[in-house]
């Protein structure tokens, strides 16, 4: 299991983000904190812009 701590940036941008999106947001979090794999569509992607160089190793 993973240890989840928030920064100042991500809770301003969580506030923006509507019912659904914190709901979608909570369940990957905790999938993600556990160990678990994520649905196909949460997979990896290419990032773009100033997340170019984001990935981790990809």
């Amino acid at each position: 299991m993973y240890e989840i701590f928030r920064t100042k940036s991500f809770k301003r941008d969580y506030k923006k983000l509507s019912e659904s999106e914190k709901e979608t947001l909570k369940k990957v979090i905790i999938k993600l904190s556990d160990g678990e794999k994520l649905e196909e569509k949460h997979k990896d992607h290419k990032l773009i812009g100033n997340y170019n160089d984001c990935r981790g190793g990809a």
